[in-house]
């Protein structure tokens, strides 16, 4: 993705955007920490690596600097970029995102907090004016149900969640024209038992919606801070995609922890495969 600073000029960003920063704890406000979701767990460093091994691999961390309350004052999305998150505001948190070579500001973005304490919504101005804004659902059970994002008030797209035993198990993206739907289709089907396998505890809250579960819309890295609602119960096992089965394998650590994972990509019309891989710090 490129964006503009304020200078005017242009700077890439990773493939994963930064207005994941936003989605955060929110101080003084309705939400009252990562303790509310993920008890003692406070995730010091998170890094996904695309095609380990090979000439093609890369390499992107997201780093976590929390205040003494517990909250995240900072985030580090690799050797390039910086955002603070200020909690004054009441139930609006302010986000920056800076450049790390020069300092400058390249974006900030306003996250408004619900009556529930989770995010109910987030908003920035992009290129040329444009304004965009993305709104969260949750069911009863504090579970996210509903992405819906708009440019310049317009609905882009619309990702929809079913849960069974609180695990999301199906994942629905809907096409957007002129705010009528055109197209409602089944994305993701997720399991979390196989024949030989049973159901593993999600005993550190993660919940990898783009990277695990292959749901595009922003969320993993910051999603063990609460924001966005209650995690699954259990841990993804494999994910059907299109055409394309996921399988996911874990490491953990004393506590029950994941700190390494592994997801392979398997495509049912050939034997192509790809591997992505991932490390948590707690």
């Amino acid at each position: 993705m490129v964006v503009e600073k304020n200078d005017g000029s242009k700077v890439a960003f990773p493939t994963t955007s930064i207005s994941q920063v936003s989605f955060l704890n929110v101080g003084e406000s309705a939400f009252q920490g990562p303790t509310r979701v993920f008890g003692s767990n406070l995730l010091k460093k998170f890094t996904y690596t695309s095609n380990p091994g090979t000439a093609y691999a890369s390499t992107e961390s997201w780093t976590y600097t929390y205040n003494s309350e517990g909250f995240i004052t900072r985030m580090d999305i690799s050797d390039e970029y910086y955002a603070t998150i200020d909690y004054s505001a009441g139930n609006v948190v302010v986000t920056q995102s800076f450049d790390k070579s020069d300092g400058s500001l390249l974006r900030r973005e306003d996250v408004v907090i619900g009556s529930n304490g989770y995010a109910s919504s987030y908003s920035y101005t992009g290129d040329k004016g444009r304004v965009y804004r993305v709104e969260y659902t949750y069911s009863i059970d504090e579970q996210i149900t509903d992405i819906v994002s708009y440019t310049d008030g317009e609905k882009d797209w619309d990702y929809r969640f079913e849960y069974s035993d609180g695990d999301l198990v199906k994942a629905y993206e809907l096409e957007w024209e002129d705010d009528v739907l055109v197209q409602n289709k089944l994305y993701a089907t997720i399991f979390y038992e196989t024949d030989t396998q049973s159901k593993i505890d999600n005993v550190g809250g993660i919940m990898e919606f783009d990277h695990m579960m292959h749901i595009d819309c922003d969320m993993s890295e910051i999603f063990p801070f609460g924001a966005f609602g209650k995690p699954n119960k259990h841990l993804p096992l494999y994910v059907n995609y299109n055409t394309s089965t996921f399988t996911n394998t874990y490491t953990f650590d004393s506590a029950g922890r994941v700190v390494a994972a592994t997801t392979v990509r398997t495509e049912s019309d050939s034997d192509t495969t790809s591997t992505k891989s991932f490390t948590w710090e707690w």
